[in-house]
């Protein structure tokens, strides 16, 4: 839009091109150079596009396309004006504008190009009329010009938005109706009115070096006023489809999911249920928990723990994992030997008690992999890991004394420099029942107990759906760390469980929300953590520490989990392996107390994406605060 009392562009570019003619009486720097919005040129220099559109016609070319899709409707008016096109505007649209003035000026190019180029010869040559043209031009060209333009738009001015008005004049006093802009506003303003909506809308476009017909372009797309083609228009209704068929998808494999894992876990509910009633059979409770007049039938130990005899997190195991048949025939031979204290032969060379390995498991039961910390059985064709579960809490300086019993069962009392002491009983096989801290003073904290009560049965379909508010833990993200560390049980569940139950079925332990841990990446076949991985842990380590420190009988599960890459049976003993490589970094580098984790392996049997072979975030471990999950005996 032109402003009163201001060169117009057409007159500007006569105006420039006049001064580069040398001419008599007249320096060539007492007149200004202004561009097609009215503002001063660079070194002289024009920098319209309507200016290079004249500058086109004058040397008897046809302007491009391009060129002419860059003008506004003012410009446009302008350049029919000032060539005296045979074309009313009034009332057409931008668009069959551009297109009839492109198609006058290419005709009258063509008619008209040799006279132009000869009368521009004359001009330089000579110079005459120059001084003349300048006072013409200074005199009485701007008022008529501006006049007979503002005649012709005014039709496409009257419906112009306050918004327009603001963003041209640089009114602040109504930048709020600069929300109600259409294309067509845009495509009525000029360069300075863009820009101002620019600035008042914050928008990031670089206006430097942008030609005005780009800049409104880019306008209208931040904006989002953008005109689709049918072509974008079917992309849209395409990627809008597919996005609601993806997410019927995702909605369908979560239902699937969710299905089977509702059936995995009355498997394992099964299975869990099937054992409580065999432990239930055996009638007399197991010697570990009795009171002290037992001790003198049991066999009793005491060592030291040194540097050498315990593990850390970035050392690897000193044997291998050995599967299949060569694991079976370890098992039958050794389980002949008559000192009982070989790999297999003893499942004392677990840690796990007195008894022969053959004398744990059933007529049934297999032995697929083993090693001298782990041993992996085929118990009615469920995976089970047997393995010492107090291994993690003996560290270096520890004195531990374990009292064996004749029904394999144990009671192992680990005391610290500071007088600490903490008690665990386990059964034959390994598994943790009860867990107490004692404190220098005697005082007891009891931070679970299996043993003091029956727990009724678990019904899969009664539980509530899992927890979704896992987190993957990032060093940037301490808010939902926390939330997930300090999550209660759902309101609907009006009971509690055991921590076999938790260990062993799925639907119960993930009422509890998981933290992965991200920062860890095991190599192949590797259990250990490197010093750098571990340190990226402080942020879990320290809010751990706060939530035992408050509630000292804080319960974690640290749970690994593998893909589907390998043996089943390995794949569970490398992923206990590694569940315990992430408890001792939890303990070495941010003293969470060992007592309050407890470790468990579930190889390939829980994927978190659904696909077999490779997969990266199969590979995963995670941390699980299962305390409200629990029923704690009486303090």
């Amino acid at each position: 839009m032109t402003h009163q009392g201001t060169l117009s562009c057409t007159t500007a570019l006569t105006l420039c091109l006049a001064l580069t003619v040398p001419g008599a009486g007249l320096a060539q720097s007492n007149v200004p150079c202004v561009d097609a919005e009215n503002q001063a040129c660079e070194n002289g220099e024009d920098r319209g596009v309507l200016a290079k559109v004249m500058a086109f016609l004058d040397a008897g070319q046809t302007p491009t396309e391009a060129q002419i899709e860059q003008l506004n409707k003012g410009e446009l008016l302008k350049l029919i004006k000032a060539r005296d096109l045979d074309i009313d505007p009034r009332g057409m649209p931008p668009e069959d504008l551009r297109a009839a003035v492109q198609a006058e000026l290419a005709e009258r190019t063509d008619a008209n190009a040799e006279p132009a180029q000869s009368e521009d010869r004359e001009r330089a040559d000579t110079g005459e009329g120059v001084v003349e043209e300048l006072a013409q031009a200074l005199s009485s060209s701007v008022d008529e010009e501006q006049a007979q333009v503002e005649t012709e738009t005014q039709a496409d001015t009257e419906t112009e938005t306050q918004a327009d008005a603001n963003a041209r004049t640089g009114d602040d006093t109504t930048s709020g109706n600069l929300e109600e802009l259409t294309r067509q506003d845009l495509d009525r303003m000029d360069r300075n009115a863009l820009i101002e909506v620019i600035r008042r809308r914050d928008l990031a476009i670089e206006v430097q070096n942008t030609q005005t017909a780009e800049l409104r372009t880019s306008v209208s797309r931040e904006l989002g006023l953008m005109e689709n083609s049918p072509e974008q228009r079917a992309e849209q209704t395409g990627d809008t489809l597919g996005d609601a068929l993806e997410d019927a998808a995702e909605g369908a494999v979560d239902e699937i999911r969710q299905s089977l894992d509702i059936g995995e876990s009355e498997r394992e509910a099964e299975t869990d249920r099937r054992r409580a009633e065999e432990d239930a059979a055996e009638g007399e409770p197991l010697a570990a928990t009795t009171d002290a007049e037992t001790d003198a039938e049991a066999e009793v130990t005491t060592r030291t723990v040194t540097e050498e005899s315990s593990r850390s997190s970035d050392e690897e195991f000193e044997t291998q994992l050995t599967t299949g048949a060569e694991a079976t025939a370890g098992t039958q031979a050794q389980s002949d030997d008559d000192d009982g204290l070989s790999t297999l032969g003893k499942a004392a060379a677990l840690g796990l008690g007195a008894l022969a390995l053959n004398e744990i498991l059933g007529a049934n039961d297999e032995v697929v992999t083993s090693s001298r910390d782990r041993v992996v059985v085929r118990q009615n064709g469920e995976l089970r890991v047997l393995k010492n579960d107090d291994v993690h809490l003996q560290r270096p300086g520890n004195e531990v004394q374990t009292s064996t019993y004749k029904d394999g069962s144990t009671r192992t009392v680990i005391t610290r420099a500071d007088g600490s002491k903490v008690i665990t009983v386990r059964a034959a096989d390994g598994r943790v029942l009860r867990r107490v801290r004692e404190r220098p003073d005697g005082t007891r904290v009891v931070i679970f107990d299996d043993t003091q009560q029956e727990y009724e049965p678990v019904n899969v379909r009664e539980l509530p759906r899992p927890d979704e508010r896992g987190v993957t833990y990032s060093r940037n993200d301490s808010a939902a760390l926390e939330s997930a560390l300090r999550a209660e049980l759902a309101a609907d569940v009006d009971r509690r469980f055991s921590l076999r139950q938790v260990r062993n079925i799925r639907s119960v332990r993930k009422l509890m929300p998981p933290v992965t841990l991200d920062a860890v990446h095991f190599q192949t076949d590797s259990s250990v953590i490197r010093p750098r991985e571990a340190e990226d842990l402080a942020d879990l380590g320290r809010q751990m520490v706060d939530v035992i420190n408050q509630n000292p009988d804080e319960v974690f599960l640290v749970e690994g989990h593998t893909d589907t890459v390998g043996n089943a049976s390995y794949n569970l003993a490398l992923s206990d392996r590694r569940a315990e490589s992430v408890a001792l970094a939890l303990i070495e580098y941010f003293d969470v107390p060992p007592e309050n984790l407890v470790i468990q392996g579930y190889g390939e049997s829980d994927l978190a994406v659904a696909v077999r072979g490779p997969e990266r975030a199969n590979r995963r471990a995670t941390v699980r605060r299962i305390t409200p999950l629990l029923r704690r005996a009486e303090r």
